[in-house]
């Protein structure tokens, strides 16, 4: 078969970002795949040498008030690198978390990221923007698309939400702490 010229189709992928930045060989059949789309294709290719992503869960006290964690991992080593909890989690301080994170472990290329509220926002999007850091929307409804933390989530609700009953936020964030550090 005839492929399809590298002048004819560009691919979706960030000039920043190149081949040889991806972890491993990628497949000249995802290449193609993505040169036709002219997208990116997450569970293709996405594994990026220094990309994190983070997903927002919900969850109840004893007493009924709700509180959120924000969960952030390291996608090439599947580290949890931060668990912040709070009633609420806005988008300063996603942005506070996520400065502290790049003075702690450096700046990701990327970040895989689901559609909540705080992480569309202005401040937060102009941060990653400023930082140089890009953002990789999951597509709404498809929680495949950002597995690995689904997974880090099941296994935090199972191993620690589910595990005990907590009075207060304070309470939930020692034990997140004390679970991320086993």
């Amino acid at each position: 078969e005839h492929l399809p010229r590298p002048a004819q189709h560009r691919p979706c992928v960030p000039p920043r970002l190149k081949q040889d930045t991806l972890l491993g060989v990628i497949p000249q059949r995802f290449l193609v795949a993505i040169k036709r789309r002219r997208c990116i294709l997450p569970n293709a290719v996405l594994h990026l040498r220094s990309s994190r992503q983070r997903l927002i869960m919900r969850d109840t006290l004893y007493d009924g008030r709700p509180f959120r964690t924000l969960n952030i991992i390291d996608e090439g080593n599947r580290e949890g690198l931060r668990i912040e909890c709070g009633s609420s989690i806005s988008s300063l301080r996603l942005v506070r978390v996520m400065q502290e994170l790049v003075e702690v472990y450096g700046k990701p290329e990327a970040i895989r990221l689901d559609n909540g509220p705080e992480m569309t926002s202005h401040t937060f999007v102009d941060w990653a923007r400023d930082q140089g850091i890009w953002l990789m929307f999951i597509q709404p409804g498809k929680p495949n698309q950002n597995a690995f933390i689904e997974r880090f989530n099941r296994s935090f609700r199972t191993e620690v939400l589910d595990a005990c009953l907590f009075d207060s936020v304070d309470q939930v964030q020692a034990q997140a702490d004390a679970w991320l550090t086993d």
